[in-house]
């Protein structure tokens, strides 16, 4: 029988309640989805509740209550919390079809250092928490910073018209790419990326939803190592 099969045979034992968990916005994840979905199905009592936020929001919220459980996106574990590896998410460095840049198949790094840069907004407020501040910083990109916010959607949009050269999650502007609106700048020698990670507290007992939630995400990622 197939494990997903298995996985979706009805239980008897009814759960109730609500689950809150906080989440990275334009996250595309087999894994994530296959979660709600057994979870709905296993446990159709419980009420869900997702809330976006960045990663840095998250962990601050966490810590400081010492409740709750996110999906963040993170560089490196944080100290003092739970942090469960859920898969890796690349990143590149793109351009719009109008930047002299674009339809290059190799870029040397030095080459984009003085370009003008879209970030998002944390980025440039000293989140650090943040990938895609690392990742920046780590280039030597960002001395001349072109446009900025907080939302995926429109920093993309600003790299598209031409505002400068921005990091994006690779997977979130595919559609982008194979229109032409967005070019990939491969660098030599450098592969970008950063994990996803289910963080809560150590410090508190998770909330009988919440513990379902994070058994069920292990029982998967017991039976599928490479599902993202």
């Amino acid at each position: 029988m197939d494990r997903i099969a298995v996985l979706s045979e009805d239980r008897n034992d009814e759960e109730f309640g609500e689950l809150n968990l906080s989440i990275i916005s334009q996250l595309h994840s087999p894994l994530i989805d296959e979660a709600l979905r057994l979870y709905h199905q296993r446990y159709p009592s419980i009420t869900w509740r997702i809330e976006v936020q960045n990663s840095a929001e998250t962990v601050r919220r966490i810590t400081q209550e010492k409740a709750g459980i996110g999906i963040c996106l993170l560089t490196k574990p944080i100290i003092g919390l739970t942090c469960r590896h859920l898969f890796r998410e690349e990143f590149s460095v793109f351009c719009g079809a109008e930047h002299h840049q674009f339809g290059k198949t190799e870029i040397d790094v030095r080459d984009l250092q003085q370009e003008s840069v879209v970030a998002f907004t944390c980025a440039t407020e000293g989140m650090g928490l943040e990938p895609m501040t690392m990742l920046r910083e780590g280039l030597g990109l960002g001395n001349r910073i072109s446009g900025s916010s907080h939302d995926l959607e429109e920093v993309r949009r600003m790299i598209v018209c031409g505002l400068g050269i921005g990091i994006l999650p690779a997977v979130a502007v595919v559609e982008q790419v194979e229109h032409g609106e967005l070019w990939p700048l491969k660098l030599a020698d450098q592969p970008l990326g950063a994990d996803v990670f289910l963080v809560h507290s150590p410090q508190s007992q998770l909330t009988p939803p919440e513990q379902l939630f994070v058994d069920l995400i292990e029982e998967l990622l017991n039976l599928y190592p490479d599902m993202s």
